[in-house]
């Protein structure tokens, strides 16, 4: 009873000592035995990462004894779906992360190995998973076979079976010779396995795209017409449907605040100086991108639509007395240019896609001849300013 009693007495001091210690010597304490080595690689904020710089000894477990492993070393590949991962100017790119680790719970070595060799055996590993981690982002973004966690659980047991062929090749790390020779190769392969830099991501993807416009709009008259009414200004609403370099303007305006400068006669009418204008047009252009930069998108057009110009406070005697408003409209094309100041984009990587989304600012320049009926066709400048969205997919 009396043994019982100074062991129970002995197990309880030696715990209140081990807790009485700060969090991280309880830490490495927990790693005295390699039997408990084999923890989770999920201890986010615990881990060590391949880009915070080479593996040094403090990184890893120095065990005292003897075992019949001399060391052990774990790393892989933590990668997220779908985040953040860097911003290009006025471009926020989005898409798959994937950063190199190594488990320091589970990676040790004994201390009559605490040499510069062992370390190099460790880095040598850490690299060649930094290698995989590489080609399987650039494999991602190149193909659509598969999606990201296919290709990086192929990527990670690549890695995996190079690291385990060598640890059995140098003997776990014994033999320096062997470590050398892997060394060297690793090192040549890192060098020719370039990093995916952002500048190198494809910014302007090519397909099919939706986009819709928002602002202003103004018409202003030419020649005769421009003395029978005053300028109009109203809301101008238009959708692209794009393909490749190939855009589909569908727009439409609705204006309003212009005048009669003088009586008119219009189609059986006689409307009044001094009177208020309602008008506008809805046209479908089709217009080809001539310059695409990260900034800038410039696109000539041409196209045909209606014009219209209505008379709400009708005064005069109607070709119609069942009608007391009245609207003329005529046929007409148009040619001009649109130009979208990029002010941000996001560029997204997806599965089995990538696209882009722009929001800009656009502003519309055009000349129209709208078939208005006697007294004159009408000439006209037409101007407009406005919010755009614009959004792109583009197979890989």
């Amino acid at each position: 009873m009396r043994k019982l009693i100074i062991s129970v007495a002995a197990l309880i001091l030696s715990s209140l000592f081990l807790y009485a210690q700060s969090p991280e010597d309880r830490k490495w304490n927990l790693l005295d035995d390699p039997v408990d080595l084999n923890l989770s690689s999920n201890l986010d904020g615990w881990l060590r990462y391949w880009d915070e710089g080479p593996i040094t000894f403090k990184d890893i477990q120095i065990l005292n004894g003897e075992w019949p492993k001399i060391s052990e070393f774990e790393c892989g590949i933590q990668w997220n779906a779908f985040e953040q991962i860097g911003r290009i100017g006025n471009t926020i790119v989005r898409g798959p992360s994937a950063r190199t680790f190594m488990n320091p719970y589970a990676s040790w070595a004994q201390q009559n190995y605490q040499t510069p060799d062992m370390l190099l055996y460790f880095q040598t590993g850490f690299d060649y998973m930094e290698i995989c981690r590489r080609r399987a982002i650039k494999e991602f973004i190149s193909t659509s076979n598969t999606g990201m966690e296919g290709i990086m659980n192929q990527y990670s047991y690549i890695a995996n079976s190079f690291i385990s062929q060598m640890k059995n090749g140098t003997n776990q790390g014994r033999d320096i010779e062997a470590v050398r020779y892997y060394s060297e190769l690793v090192k040549s392969a890192l060098s020719k396995t370039d990093d995916v830099l952002f500048d190198d991501l494809k910014t302007e993807p090519r397909g099919f795209g939706l986009g819709v416009n928002i602002g202003v709009g103004s018409e202003f008259f030419l020649g005769d017409f421009a003395s029978y009414l005053t300028p109009i200004f109203g809301l101008d609403l238009s959708f692209d449907f794009v393909y490749r370099r190939f855009s589909l303007f569908l727009d439409g305006l609705l204006g309003w605040g212009g005048k009669y400068k003088k009586d008119i006669p219009l189609d059986g009418y006689q409307w009044e100086a001094g009177k208020n204008v309602t008008g506008g047009h809805i046209e479908a252009s089709l217009g080809y991108t001539l310059f695409n930069s990260q900034t800038w998108r410039i696109s000539p057009f041409v196209g045909v639509g209606v014009g219209f110009i209505d008379y709400p406070e009708y005064s005069g005697i109607p070709a119609n007395p069942k009608k007391n408003s009245d609207e003329i409209a005529g046929f007409r094309f148009q040619a001009g240019i649109s130009a979208d100041y990029k002010y941000l984009r996001i560029l997204e990587y997806l599965p089995f896609y990538y696209g882009v989304s722009d929001f800009a600012v656009r502003g519309r320049l055009f000349v129209a001849r709208t078939n208005f009926p006697s007294p004159a066709p009408a000439w006209s400048i037409n101007l407009g300013i406005g919010v755009n969205f614009l959004a792109v997919l583009q197979k890989k």
